[in-house]
């Protein structure tokens, strides 16, 4: 495959990926916003548009990280990475986990808390680092590395800061977003 090819690709995946990501959060919260979904017939469609929307940001991320390699250098390369792990456990393999048992359980159990302990700290420095890059490097629009940045610590005060819940759905919703734009960066210049 050559190398243009591979970025338009790489582009492709994140913004159709940043779109139904985005997308599903954005419709959890408008549906269903008194967060009463698992017993909806919304439940699990959206949670596959999370799902799929992560395998395929995650997907777009080497082609991402490589369009900027030479000026990201190794800082960049460990910040995609830990951003490519982190995105695959909490969105694929974590949400997967929320998909299948929240409905009959009510919440996840103890025994798969462990992928949410691991994820979380990997998107949070993932971004964070892969921000700071994206935004030091100057090969995408440095507002997008400071977007990353923004949404992630957005993301976080949603976190530990008690708010209605279609806004901190909403801070889910604002990274993806900002790969979408990534992507269609990558798409456009490649």
């Amino acid at each position: 495959m050559e190398l243009s090819r591979f970025f338009w690709t790489s582009g492709l995946a994140l913004l159709i990926g940043g779109i139904l990501y985005s997308a599903a959060w954005i419709l959890f919260a408008t549906i269903d916003p008194e967060h009463n979904q698992y017993t909806s017939l919304w439940w699990r469609p959206l949670n596959f548009m999370v799902i799929f929307g992560s395998i395929l940001i995650a997907l777009g991320l080497p082609g991402f990280y490589a369009f900027q390699a030479e000026a990201a250098g190794w800082f960049g390369l460990i910040g995609v990475v830990m951003l490519f792990v982190g995105m695959l456990l909490a969105g694929v393999a974590g949400q997967a986990v929320e998909t299948f048992t929240l409905p009959h359980l009510g919440q996840v159990p103890a025994e798969a808390r462990i992928i949410f302990n691991v994820a979380g700290p990997l998107l949070l420095v993932g971004l964070i680092v892969t921000g700071i890059v994206t935004w030091r490097a100057g090969v995408y629009p440095w507002l997008a590395g400071a977007a990353l940045i923004v949404a992630t610590l957005a993301g976080l005060t949603a976190t530990y800061v008690p708010m209605p819940l279609w806004l901190r759905w909403g801070m889910a919703a604002l990274y993806s977003a900002v790969m979408a734009w990534l992507g269609f960066f990558l798409m456009v210049r490649s």
